[in-house]
C-alpha cells in the first residue's frame, strides 16, 4: 500500500512572460513555491524602464481581473488605450 505524500511539490514554469509571472505570483501567493525558466537575460529593471517598449497587449476582461487580484493592475504603467 502506497503512502499519500502531504507535501507540496514546487511547480515550475517555462516562460517568463505575462502569463508566467502572473501564474508563479498566484502560485506564491497561494503558498506554492514557484521556480521560473525563461530564456531570456535577467533584466536590470532601472535599464528596462528607460528604455521605450513597442509592445502593445490586448489584456482580456479576466485577465484584468487576476492582474487586480493580485494587486499589481494599479502598479502596471499604460501608456495609452488602444
Amino acid at each position: 500500500m502506497s503512502q499519500v505524500q502531504s507535501d507540496v511539490l514546487d511547480v515550475v514554469i517555462i516562460g517568463g512572460g505575462l502569463v508566467g509571472g502572473l501564474t508563479a505570483l498566484l502560485l506564491a501567493q497561494g503558498g506554492v513555491q514557484a521556480t521560473v525558466l525563461d530564456a531570456a537575460p535577467i533584466l536590470d529593471a532601472e535599464k528596462t524602464k528607460s528604455v521605450a517598449n513597442p509592445r502593445v497587449l490586448a489584456l482580456s476582461q479576466a485577465t484584468i481581473h487576476l492582474l487586480k487580484t493580485v494587486g499589481v493592475w494599479e502598479k502596471l504603467a499604460r501608456q495609452m488605450p488602444y
